[in-house]
């Protein structure tokens, strides 16, 4: 059960952002929290995978899986069937993607095995925390995506889609957009937005956009006081130029406009 004072910080979609993780992790500390989660998505990308993956494992922060992380079981064999014989492919990506290839060689085997091994959800007494949905890790939960783009879902929608679930506070990520949403039933449902990445295209199911429109680190902060669990969402400026500048060097330029200025860069 909650504790008076209690505080908690929620991250996700680092994405291998790891300045932005350092930043998100000092203003944590400054605050004096010490319970931190991690809704996934923790490495994919162009810029640190190594790095964030040893910062999260050191840290010792409870993570679940994101559908990036679970796409790594792509890039590794299972030699005889045993987690401790797995190996790293050596045959490329079909269809090619370097930025796949990019994350696979700066991973380390064990790092790979951390990340395929997390949760798909983790829950207290308090808390249900999951990376898209429930039951599904790369279909977002707050909103549908159509043809016209990113819509709300109803409150009959959310309802089915978290049946069963009693935590006052549930928890998801994957869109990269900070979000809250109060249900008619008291539940509350937090995205806190992406640590690492403000903005992204895509094409599936529909094309569309999801954009934070600012380029800084977002995080969440839970804070139990008064018999009422208090959310803020926190926005810190951290060296977006320089993850904008790697980003470029590794020829992912849709990701160093995200990263500049937390819009999306179509085409």
């Amino acid at each position: 059960m909650a504790k008076e004072g209690q505080k908690i910080a929620i991250i996700a979609d680092i994405h291998g952002n790891i300045a932005a993780l350092d930043a998100v992790l000092h203003d944590i500390d400054q605050q004096g929290i010490t319970d931190i989660y991690n809704l996934g998505d923790s490495v994919y990308g162009p810029l640190q995978p190594r790095e964030t993956a040893e910062r999260l494992i050191a840290r010792g922060i409870p993570s679940v899986r994101g559908n990036q992380d679970r796409e790594l079981e792509n890039g590794i064999t299972d030699v005889e069937g045993q987690s401790d014989h797995l190996h790293k492919r050596t045959e490329p990506m079909n269809p090619p993607n370097a930025t796949f290839d990019y994350m696979l060689e700066q991973l380390s085997v064990e790092q790979i095995q951390w990340l395929l091994a997390l949760p798909l959800i983790r829950m207290t007494e308090d808390l249900y925390m999951f990376h898209a949905q429930p039951t599904v890790d790369d279909v977002p939960l707050l909103e549908k995506i159509e043809p016209s783009g990113a819509q709300w879902r109803s409150d009959e929608e959310l309802n089915q889609l978290l049946h069963g679930i009693e935590q006052p506070i549930i928890l998801c990520a994957h869109t990269h957009v900070p979000n809250l949403k109060y249900l008619p039933d008291g539940r509350i449902v937090i995205n806190p937005g992406s640590v690492g990445l403000p903005a992204y295209h895509d094409d599936l199911p529909y094309d569309h956009v999801m954009e934070s429109r600012a380029p800084h680190a977002r995080y969440v902060v839970l804070d139990y006081t008064n018999g009422h669990w208090h959310v803020t969402h926190r926005s810190l400026v951290y060296n977006w130029e320089h993850a904008a500048q790697q980003a470029s060097e590794n020829e992912r330029h849709d990701w160093a406009h995200a990263l500049r200025t937390g819009r999306a860069l179509r085409g």
